[in-house]
Parts: structure tokens; C-alpha cells; sequence
């Protein structure tokens, strides 16, 4: 049997031998020292979890050998609007001496050369229009090909492309405290069932989807009561795709688990889908 650990601080999960069952553990994630057993633990059979991870293995195999394809035809498709963008913008060459007048076929096959050039050039830009134009249908299907567009969009337009960059969130969050008017049943129910205000503030220049939220409840020796991720649906912007250069979002986040004691403080961080 493999023991599972779940690190109490990020959530992570780590394989452990029988020999360190009772040991202190290091979460090389986010650093925190943790006791083995006490920690939230599974016994699992080791061919069942070997079995998992080589599944997971092969997924994230697929995953990279696709995105490296989607990377190869978004490079392609960047190059060759840089081309085009380089020979529309070249100085006119000086006027050349008036070529020696050609016979009438050579001239017909010179035109058929130039509108086959053109012919392809013409789609070409057409199939890379497409995609930029498309990118949620694109990125619907293969969400992989994110950092491709997010890097060909700084330099070529994609309207309505929103960037996902949790970095670039600025979070502010706070406890509510009842008023001093308010009864003692109402302390009662803001002391277990806490609301935390948070200011989510876009920082860069480009638009932002909403990030998902982590939320830590702290006592006041600075251990951790209550840790949840939030998605943006769970914090109530479903339906709001992005937040503007500069632009601030209020949000309120409401504890549903009783805590077994007073949280002093409250931190809420932006983090990306792969943390």
C-alpha cells in the first residue's frame, strides 16, 4: 500500500514511504514543515496509484506533443504575417530601365506566376485572420495554444483575446467586524461564519479574465483555520470575462464551514489554473 499526504498549507499531495509515516515533512511547493501523521492522509494500493500516474503521464504527453503542433502552426502563421508586413512596408525601389520588350507568352506566363503568388499569399492571410479572429473556438478546443496567442496577440490584433495573467492582480482582503451596535448572537455568527471583503485590482495594460482565489482564515499566531480555492463562478463573476487596464473588482467571500475559533486575519492571493 502507498500512503498520500496532502500538505495542510497548499494543498499539495505527496507519496510517502511507511518509514516517514510519523516523521516531519518539507512541502517543497510552498515550504511549509508539516507532521506526517496529522495531516489529511489516503492508503492506496500501489499498483492502482502507479497505474494513475502513468495515465497521467500519457495525458500530459498527448497535452505537450499538441501544443508543440499548435506552437509549430502559430509560429508558422507569425512569421509569415511578419513577412507580409515587412514587404508591405519596403521602401519603393528606384524606377529600373524599361525591360526589352518580351514576346506575348512569356508575358502570360509571368502574370500567371504573380496571381499564384498572390493567390496564396491572399490565403494564407485569410487562414491567419481566421484564427486570430476565432481564437475562443480555437482555445476551446486545444486551451493549450494560451501562451501562442498571448504572445502573437501583443503583436497582432485579436479582438475581444482576453489575457490570463493572475500576476497581474493586486488583492486586498479584510475581515468584517459586526458593528458595536450589533447583538451578541450576531457577533456569535460573524465569529464562526466570517465575511471577507477583497479588492481584486488589474495592474497591467492589457484586459484580464477574472483569476481564481485562494482564501487562508488565520488565528493570531498566524496558523491557518480555513484554506479554500475559489473559481470565479464561486465568488459570483461567472459571466464576466475580464476585468479592464486599471479597473478594480469588489468581492465578498462568505465562510459556510463554522471555524473552531477567531480568525484574526484573512489573506487572498491570485493564482493561476496550474498552481
Amino acid at each position: 500500500m502507498a500512503k498520500v499526504l496532502r500538505c495542510p498549507a497548499c494543498g499539495a499531495l505527496w507519496r510517502v514511504k511507511d518509514d516517514f509515516a510519523a516523521d516531519m515533512l518539507h512541502c517543497t511547493e510552498c515550504q511549509a514543515c508539516f507532521s506526517a501523521d496529522k495531516t489529511e492522509s489516503l492508503s492506496v494500493p500501489d499498483e492502482k496509484l502507479d497505474a494513475r500516474l502513468q495515465q497521467a503521464a500519457r495525458r500530459q504527453a498527448v497535452m505537450q506533443e499538441e501544443a508543440r503542433e499548435g506552437e509549430a502552426v502559430m509560429s508558422r502563421i507569425a512569421d509569415s504575417l511578419t513577412d507580409f508586413d515587412a514587404r508591405t512596408e519596403a521602401p519603393e525601389a528606384p524606377p529600373a530601365a524599361e525591360p526589352a520588350p518580351r514576346a506575348p507568352e512569356s508575358a502570360e506566363r509571368s502574370h500567371g506566376v504573380l496571381w499564384t503568388l498572390v493567390t496564396l499569399l491572399a490565403l494564407v492571410v485569410l487562414s491567419a485572420a481566421g484564427l486570430l479572429l476565432g481564437h475562443k473556438t480555437v482555445l476551446g478546443t486545444m486551451p493549450q495554444l494560451r501562451p501562442v496567442y498571448e504572445e502573437v496577440c501583443m503583436k497582432a490584433p485579436c479582438p475581444g483575446f482576453v489575457w490570463q495573467n493572475a500576476a497581474a492582480f493586486k488583492v486586498t482582503a479584510e475581515i468584517e467586524r459586526p458593528l458595536e451596535t450589533a447583538d451578541d448572537a450576531d457577533r456569535e455568527v460573524a465569529r464562526r461564519l466570517p465575511v471577507v471583503t477583497a479588492r481584486l485590482s488589474n495592474t497591467s495594460e492589457l484586459p484580464q479574465a477574472l483569476p481564481i482565489l485562494e482564501m487562508k482564515l488565520l488565528d493570531a499566531a498566524g496558523e491557518t483555520l480555513a484554506q479554500r480555492v475559489l473559481e470565479p463562478a464561486d465568488y459570483g463573476f461567472g459571466g464576466r470575462d475580464a476585468v479592464a487596464p486599471g479597473a478594480d473588482v469588489a468581492v465578498r467571500l462568505t465562510v459556510t464551514t463554522p471555524l473552531p475559533y477567531d480568525a484574526s486575519s484573512a489573506v487572498v492571493k491570485a493564482v493561476s489554473a496550474l498552481q
